[in-house]
């Protein structure tokens, strides 16, 4: 294994969402890598930190005016735009999840169990608010902040709208962002979080199972 291969997968591994037959690969390489080694020390620590630290809630009167603007846009039957952002990373950004439901109840949050997946008790159609949380390791102002939702996943606001976009202030540290979603089909449900800042972008991707 490469180091840029580590380094692409490295916030899976230390947050145990990697899959089982490609920890091998990373174990072996973490071993004979001094770089990587201080890589994977970094983010752990960066983890332990932010444990401590109080979490701020994203900027959510720009968040308000931007989904009262998309409620508009929805009844002119218009659609989010899509992002496309480049590959370069920004260093540090971590993104977790946790979920509180409003209905049902979270039967395991341990990412080292069910390969990695979290897994949601529910019966019917579930209300539900997910917290996502963007770590950050230095304050970015006016990022720009892409949330995706699978097609079983629906914006409880706006039925039928899997994604938003918008323009927020992250600190050093958790940034909380609740949104209260609707869940309409059982199965397995991918959050994927795009941040760009400064001409640089990073992907993140979150698997559930419901």
């Amino acid at each position: 294994m490469k180091c840029i291969k580590f380094t692409e997968q490295l916030d899976d591994f230390v947050d145990g969402y990697l899959a089982q037959n490609d920890r091998p690969a990373m174990e072996q390489h973490l071993t004979n890598c001094p770089e990587c080694q201080k890589l994977w020390q970094a983010e752990n620590d960066l983890r332990q930190n932010l444990k401590s630290q109080p979490t701020p809630e994203i900027d959510l009167p720009s968040l308000q005016r931007m989904m009262r603007m998309a409620h508009r846009e929805h009844k002119n039957k218009s659609r989010y735009r899509f992002i496309s952002y480049g590959l370069a990373a920004a260093a540090g950004l971590v993104l977790l999840m946790t979920t509180g439901l409003f209905h049902g109840r979270l039967e395991n949050i341990n990412p080292q169990s069910n390969h990695g997946l979290m897994t949601i008790s529910q019966v019917s159609e579930v209300s539900k608010t997910i917290n996502l949380v963007i770590n950050c390791p230095t304050n970015m102002e006016q990022a720009e902040l892409t949330i995706i939702l699978p097609d079983n996943i629906e914006l409880a606001a706006f039925p039928g709208r899997h994604e938003l976009t918008w323009k927020t202030n992250l600190k050093t540290g958790g940034n909380l962002l609740p949104l209260e979603i609707i869940t309409t089909q059982p199965g397995t449900a991918k959050i994927t979080a795009k941040i760009e800042h400064n001409s640089k972008s990073r992907t993140q991707t979150l698997n559930m199972s419901i």
